[in-house]
């Protein structure tokens, strides 16, 4: 039996996932509740409890040194209502989110809608621990990560604000301005986000509230977590035949270098041959012109000493032997035939051959002729 997984039975086993997913979600009997008040909370909810309901305490904090201060001075306010601050916080009413900050947040609500903010977390955190997801903080407060088959979503609820614009002047002054309100609407919405996606967005509605769409936003995380794991799949078989396709390129160019080498390497050889053989033709050149000479020269020299024994002049026997034996002297300098002869046994294996050479047997016939003719 074939032990591998294919791509194909991979997507088969997803699909039946999803399929065993929805069907639960869909069951009335695991229908997600919401208690109002928990007792108990989701380890990853408690420090955005804790953050919001620290943020509460200092805004009515700085709602009450507000009221302090306008009495204590009886000063009459701006239209607008004059604003201090405290901390990062402030009472103006034109901002009306919770622990208001630049960095991102995985909760912006209002006064009014956090508590049930906080129970729809806490419950949904709850119900995606026991569907197999692990639930975690991002970034400290920025977002709730909810990981599942190697995917993860991050999740934000926010409460829709409507902006209500109110045109306002100074006291006995031509001063006008518009002043920006924004007003919490009390409805609530979640935002799954998954990287390189469009956002999923759920949201109170006329006809239903999160509170019963929890099931609809997992079946919805299920479809996201699902899409995602197949995306992956995908990028990983490209990631695949991608590195196949490198891996042959580079079998394909190394290929083509040890072929554009070999064959640097044969014009090498090619040149070095020719050149070579054309050193070798030029020595062998000058090798038969100093051979020449040397014939040329033993030939003079045979033809001195036979001159010599001709004549039968004894008292010049003597001076011509001396320069006989010179002058045969320098045409074995000149033969080249036995510095040749010693190359090629040099290169042979082959046992040496018994050559005498040709101007060694001229010499000794002719020392022989001489000292016959002194005998």
């Amino acid at each position: 039996m074939n032990s591998q997984i294919t791509a194909s039975d991979q997507d088969n086993a997803g699909e039946d996932w999803l399929r065993r997913a929805l069907a639960f979600e869909l069951d009335p009997v695991n229908l997600i509740t919401v208690t109002p008040s928990p007792k108990r909370w989701h380890t990853a909810i408690r420090p955005i409890r804790a953050w919001l309901t620290t943020s509460l305490d200092q805004l009515k904090r700085a709602r009450r040194e507000q009221k302090a201060f306008d009495a204590r001075k009886g000063r009459r306010a701006l239209d607008g209502g004059w604003q201090i601050s405290t901390g990062a916080l402030s009472t103006h009413d034109h901002d009306p989110i919770l622990g208001r900050s630049f960095r991102p947040r995985a909760v912006r609500v209002s006064e009014g809608t956090y508590e049930r903010a906080l129970a729809i977390l806490n419950a949904l955190a709850i119900a995606a621990t026991s569907r197999g997801y692990d639930v975690s903080l991002e970034g400290g407060l920025e977002r709730i990560a909810l990981s599942s088959q190697g995917e993860t979503l991050r999740l934000t609820l926010t409460e829709q604000m409507d902006r209500h614009v109110t045109p306002r002047q100074l006291s006995q002054s031509s001063l006008e301005w518009n002043s920006t309100e924004y007003v919490p609407t009390g409805r609530l919405r979640i935002n799954i986000e998954r990287e390189f996606t469009k956002a999923i967005t759920i949201s109170d509605t006329p006809e239903t509230t999160l509170e019963n769409a929890l099931n609809s936003f997992f079946c919805r995380a299920h479809q996201a977590i699902q899409s995602g794991v197949a995306a992956s799949r995908q990028a990983e078989i490209a990631r695949i035949e991608q590195q196949r396709q490198n891996e042959a390129k580079a079998a394909a160019d190394a290929q083509r270098a040890s072929e554009a080498a070999a064959l640097a390497e044969t014009k090498r050889i090619e040149e070095f041959v020719r050149d070579r053989s054309l050193s070798m033709a030029k020595q062998v050149v000058t090798q038969s012109e100093r051979l020449q000479q040397a014939v040329n020269l033993r030939r003079y020299v045979e033809h001195v000493v036979m001159l010599s024994i001709t004549r039968d002049d004894d008292r010049k026997f003597t001076a011509i032997h001396d320069w006989a034996s010179w002058a045969l002297s320098v045409a074995d300098e000149l033969d080249p035939t036995g510095d040749t002869l010693r190359e090629l046994q040099a290169a042979s294996n082959t046992p040496q051959r018994q050559i005498e050479m040709d101007a060694q047997r001229r010499r000794q016939t002719l020392l022989a002729l001489l000292a016959g003719k002194r005998g």
